[in-house]
């Protein structure tokens, strides 16, 4: 569970299956940054994972890798054909 201060975490229930969308204050940015995270199926009740962060453009939003590209969709087909191993 995220808890930071001044933070909010998206409800499981209300996200699509393997996402958490979260707001966090970022002193850096002098305000709110969002941030997606996505565990593939075969990664749900791991402890240790790889992270791998995607960076979007100065025009996009942190939702563009998920709904305007489909990374999360290559990440699992990726997955399942046993090109990248899920660690």
């Amino acid at each position: 569970m995220i808890d930071f201060d001044h933070s909010t975490t998206s409800e499981p229930h209300l996200t699509p299956k393997g996402f958490t969308y979260l707001s966090l204050k970022s002193s850096h940015l002098k305000g709110r940054g969002e941030v997606t995270v996505f565990v593939p199926d075969v990664l749900a009740h791991s402890k240790d994972v790889s992270v791998v962060v995607l960076l979007h453009g100065v025009y996009g939003a942190h939702f563009s890798w998920t709904y305007q590209v489909g990374a999360h969709m290559v990440l699992n087909e990726l997955i399942h054909a046993g090109k990248i191993q899920p660690t």
